[in-house]
């Protein structure tokens, strides 16, 4: 917008917002989306309201996101989004919205009240309708760029069963303090622990007890615990980050994960709760690959590992793609590493009925026995679970652990 324009948007303006919901908007098929699905497009600044294809639905809970730059003239400036740093003389809110100009905005329907949108909104539709939007600058002739963006059926946490109380954990040893069992000299023990549960469409009742239980027991024999709950992608990836930085040359790694995991052409991964997994190719987009957090281990050096995949669930995204097998995939142990199964590869455990699965549950009693080495501990836990299961869940393990390690000294 120039500066010989001000005056003339001033008044256009008034005529603008006098005509507004007699606009005609060109055609477009519209979507329902599911939640987790997404819709992407193109919005440009020189442009007049832009069809996402998008029908919302009243009480349903929408993200929009936008990525980009645009100006409204170069006496305005470049801006995202969010329409900041734009010249003020650019920046006024005719229609009094609380947004400045070369804000991106939105509306619901034909005869919609404009609402800002910026580079992220997360909205709570109140009228069914088609979405529609655009740069919020009314003389759009001299206007350059546009925004990416992306329209998500946001995925709100599922409402699980309360966690059992603490008197319900009767299977779980007390917590033996490290003190008792001195640590090697220099040794530093470090371990991540992630619970996932509140999914959206297939909630899982333990995991959250899970990991705080195993948590407290791997604290108590000497660990530092990184503990996460119910983590989006963006969550765990940071935690796998944190979780390489403490890990050391002389330091001991172990990673726990007890939540849903499917298995892609040979690969795991394992799924935050905000994953909208379509296809196989979104695996890797969407969830966290085991890969990943045995780099982090590989790289720090440190003397050894462990990985305990509490995550053969059933998959709960079978239905969207065939070729994706039931339970976790066989990694090869690197050197100094030991995985462990809930269940024998490509099989699948049950969520449990009391306040642990039961695989976690053996565990949390075995890591507590003085004098166990690492081996005898999932020896012990393969038997209970074997025995509980009369066979039909089988824990398994892979491992290239070259020297001892006892959870609990003798």
């Amino acid at each position: 917008m120039k500066t010989g324009q001000v005056w003339y948007a001033l008044l256009a303006v008034v005529a603008l917002a006098a005509c507004e919901s007699g606009r005609i908007y060109p055609p477009a098929d519209k979507v329902n989306l599911e939640v987790g699905e997404t819709q992407n497009l193109q919005v440009f600044a020189n442009g007049d309201w832009r069809d996402a294809g998008v029908t919302l639905r009243s009480g349903e809970s929408y993200e929009i996101t936008a990525e980009g730059s645009w100006t409204s003239g170069a006496f305005c400036g470049v801006t995202d989004a969010s329409g900041a740093g734009v010249n003020p003389l650019c920046g006024g809110d005719p229609w009094g919205i609380g947004v400045g100009g070369s804000t991106l905005i939105g509306r619901i329907g034909i005869n919609g009240k404009p609402f800002g949108v910026g580079k992220r909104i997360v909205l709570k539709a109140d009228a069914d309708g088609p979405l529609f939007l655009r740069d919020y600058d009314l003389i759009e002739f001299d206007n350059t760029g546009f925004m990416q963006v992306r329209v998500r059926r946001h995925v709100e946490a599922a409402v699980l069963p309360p966690p059992l109380p603490q008197q319900a954990q009767a299977t779980v040893l007390p917590v033996v303090s490290a003190l008792q069992f001195p640590l090697p000299a220099n040794e530093k023990r470090v371990a991540l622990v992630i619970g996932n549960g509140a999914y959206k469409d297939s909630p899982l009742r333990n995991p959250v007890n899970d990991a705080r239980a195993m948590a407290q027991a791997l604290n108590g024999v000497g660990f530092e615990v990184i503990l996460r709950e119910n983590t989006t992608q963006r969550d765990m990836l940071r935690a796998v980050g944190e979780f390489g930085r403490k890990l050391s040359s002389n330091s001991v790694g172990l990673f726990y994960y007890a939540g849903h995991g499917i298995q892609v052409r040979g690969k795991n991964f394992l799924i935050p709760i905000d994953a909208a997994i379509q296809s196989e190719a979104e695996a890797g987009l969407e969830a966290l690959d085991v890969e990943r957090v045995l780099e982090q281990m590989q790289q720090a050096g440190n003397r050894m590992n462990m990985v305990i995949l509490d995550a053969c669930r059933n998959n709960p995204f079978e239905r969207r793609f065939r070729s994706v097998s039931g339970g976790l995939a066989q990694i090869d142990a690197p050197k100094g590493t030991l995985i462990a199964y809930a269940t024998a590869p490509g099989k699948v455990a049950a969520d449990g009925d009391g306040a642990n699965g039961l695989y976690t549950q053996e565990l949390l009693q075995a890591i507590r026995q003085p004098g166990l080495k690492v081996e005898d501990v999932f020896k012990r836990v393969r038997g209970a679970v074997a025995q509980k299961t009369s066979d039909q869940q089988m824990p398994w393990e892979a491992s290239s652990l070259t020297g001892d390690f006892f959870f609990s000294r003798p």
